[in-house]
């Protein structure tokens, strides 16, 4: 499902040079979880920034559900990040000016999710969480 090999990233800035993530290779199989864990300013955030996509490695390979990740253009990463990898953010990553429901919502339109099963998942989902009282907030 997830390989890593020889996963390496630098951030220059001026004569200044901050090696993030230094040679990390591992897998991660179907259903198989792992924890990533460390000090601040360890690489974990910019390992998981490599891994979705978001950033792009100096060197090494990223394979996921199939797809060298090096080899897809940006839409295809989008789409790769949108069908099938998750984000749980350190801070909040919402939309401001829409509602909770509309913020749960809008990744399942840009699925093409139909709207009357679009809405019973997002009903779902804030109930699960224990916020279906603040879907219109």
């Amino acid at each position: 499902m997830l390989s890593v090999k020889g996963l390496k990233k630098k951030f220059v800035g001026g004569s200044v040079s901050q090696l993030a993530v230094d040679d990390v290779s591992f897998d991660v199989g179907p259903r198989e979880l792992i924890l990533l864990s460390g000090r601040s300013g360890s690489g974990k955030t910019t390992l998981l920034n490599l891994i979705g996509g978001l950033e792009t490695p100096d060197s090494g390979q990223i394979f996921f559900a199939g797809h060298q990740l090096s080899k897809l253009n940006d839409n295809q990463i989008s789409r790769l990040r949108r069908e099938k990898i998750g984000f749980i953010f350190q801070t909040f990553n919402l939309v401001p000016v829409i509602s909770a429901f509309e913020n749960v919502e809008y990744p399942l339109i840009m699925l093409g999710i139909a709207k009357d099963e679009r809405h019973e998942r997002v009903r779902e989902v804030l109930k699960n969480v224990g916020l279906e009282k603040q879907a219109h907030s």
